[in-house]
C-alpha cells in the first residue's frame, strides 16, 4: 500500500513540475485580442517572420572570459540549428511570404516600411527588406506550454488565441523520415531526410491551409482545387451494389455525376425456400446520375467530402431479366493536392422488377414477395490527366 502511494505522489509531483515548466514558458505572453478568422487572412496575404535565436548574449559572455574555443563550439551549433530551420520554412511552407531573422532585431509595433535586417542561404544577415502592413511572428525559440507549444504571435509578441493553429514539439516522436528516390523526366532524385524541423514546418503549412479554407467558408465550388474535379472524367474499381466486383466510369459535370457501371456477382438459379442451388456467374449494368448537395473540408489534411443524392436503373441478366430502380445517398472525398484519385460509397434502397421467363421456383417468384433491398456500394477512383 505505501508503495502505491508513494508512486502516486511521484506522478502527482512530476505532474506539478511539468505544469510549473509550462506557466514559466508562458510568463509575459499573454492571448491575443485579434480575431483568429481575421488574422488568418491577414497572414495569407502577409509575412511570417520566422523568430531565430542567435544565441548572441551566450557567445559574447564565453568570449568576455576568455574561453574562445567554447565560444566557437557554441556559435557553429546556434549556425547548424538555424539553418535547419531556414531550410525547413523555405522548403516546406508556402501558405504566406516568409523570412528569418533574429529575435533581438524585432521590435513590437513596427510599422510598414520598417527596414528589417533578414537572413540569407548562409545565416548571414546581408538584406533588409520593408515590413508589409500585415505580418506575424513565429518564435522558434522559446517555446511555451508543457509540450513546448511553438505559436504565431502579434506584433505585441502575443500568441494569436485558438483556433488558430500552432505546432509543438513531438519529442521522441520527430525522428528523420527514411530517404525517398525519384525518378523525374529520366533524371534520378534523391530526396533528403525531412529533420524534424521539416515536419513542423510542413505541419503548420497544411494546419494553416485548411483553417483559412474553413474560416473563409470556402467551400464546393467556389474553391480553386475542386474545380480541378469539375467537367472531367473518372475510371475506377467498384464493389457491391449491383455486383460483387465491377468497373466505373463516372464523368463530372459541373457538381453533377454521370456515371455507369458494368459488373458481375455470384447469383442463384433458384432460391428454393431460401437455399441457394447451382450458384452461377451473373452480369449487370448500372447507370446512375447523382445530383450535388453539400460540400465540406474537413480533417486534418485538406479533403473535400461531396454528398449527393443519387438515382440508379440497372438490369441483370441470367435467365431471369431482372430490373433495378434505386434511390442512394453518396459521399466521396477528394484528396485536394492531389487531384489524380478519390474515394466513395453510395447507401439506399433498391427496388427489383423481374421482366422475363417467370418460373414458380425461381427468383422471381422470391421478388414477388419481397423487392426492396439495400444497396450499398463503395468504389476507388482515377480521374484522367
Amino acid at each position: 500500500m505505501n508503495i502505491n502511494v508513494t508512486k502516486l505522489l511521484i506522478i502527482l509531483f512530476s505532474f506539478t513540475v511539468f505544469s510549473l515548466m509550462g506557466q514559466k514558458y508562458n510568463q509575459g505572453i499573454e492571448n491575443s485580442s485579434e480575431n483568429p478568422n481575421e488574422a488568418i487572412s491577414k497572414l495569407n496575404e502577409g509575412l511570417l517572420i520566422i523568430r531565430l535565436n542567435s544565441g548572441e548574449k551566450a557567445i559574447k559572455h564565453l568570449e568576455s572570459i576568455g574561453n574562445y574555443k567554447a565560444a566557437e563550439k557554441r556559435k557553429k551549433k546556434k549556425r547548424k540549428e538555424n539553418l535547419k530551420i531556414y531550410t525547413a520554412f523555405k522548403n516546406y511552407y508556402n501558405f504566406s511570404d516568409v523570412v528569418c531573422t533574429y529575435g533581438h532585431l524585432l521590435k513590437k509595433n513596427m510599422e510598414p516600411g520598417y527596414k528589417l535586417s533578414i537572413l540569407n542561404d548562409s545565416i548571414a544577415l546581408d538584406e533588409k527588406i520593408e515590413i508589409p502592413h500585415n505580418y506575424y511572428i513565429l518564435n522558434t525559440s522559446n517555446p511555451g506550454g508543457t509540450f513546448n507549444e511553438y505559436h504565431i504571435q502579434d506584433r505585441q509578441f502575443n500568441n494569436l488565441a485558438k483556433p488558430f493553429p500552432f505546432i509543438y514539439d513531438r519529442g521522441l516522436f520527430a525522428q528523420n523520415t527514411a530517404t525517398t528516390i525519384k525518378v523525374i523526366n529520366g533524371k534520378t532524385v534523391i530526396d533528403t531526410l525531412m529533420t524534424p524541423w521539416d515536419l513542423k514546418a510542413k505541419n503548420i503549412n497544411e494546419k494553416l491551409t485548411v483553417y483559412f479554407a474553413l474560416a473563409s467558408e470556402v467551400i464546393d465550388i467556389d474553391y480553386n482545387d475542386y474545380n480541378e474535379y469539375r467537367n472531367r472524367e473518372s475510371s475506377g474499381l467498384t464493389l457491391l451494389g449491383n455486383g460483387i466486383v465491377g468497373y466505373v466510369a463516372r464523368g463530372n459535370y459541373g457538381e453533377n455525376q454521370l456515371e455507369f457501371i458494368p459488373a458481375i456477382s455470384l447469383g442463384a438459379k433458384n432460391f428454393n425456400n431460401f437455399e441457394i442451388s447451382e450458384p452461377y456467374i451473373t452480369a449487370s449494368a448500372t447507370v446512375g446520375y447523382n445530383f450535388f448537395i453539400d460540400s465540406k473540408i474537413k480533417e486534418k489534411k485538406l479533403r473535400l467530402k461531396n454528398k449527393y443524392i443519387g438515382f440508379k436503373l440497372g438490369v441483370a441478366d441470367h435467365k431471369n431479366t431482372l430490373l433495378s430502380f434505386g434511390v442512394t445517398y453518396r459521399m466521396e472525398r477528394f484528396e485536394l493536392g492531389n487531384s489524380s484519385s478519390s474515394k466513395g460509397f453510395d447507401i439506399g434502397l433498391n427496388k427489383y422488377f423481374a421482366l422475363g421467363n417467370v418460373e414458380p421456383e425461381s427468383l422471381s417468384s422470391y421478388l414477388s414477395e419481397s423487392t426492396i433491398s439495400l444497396f450499398l456500394r463503395f468504389d476507388f477512383n482515377w480521374f484522367k490527366n
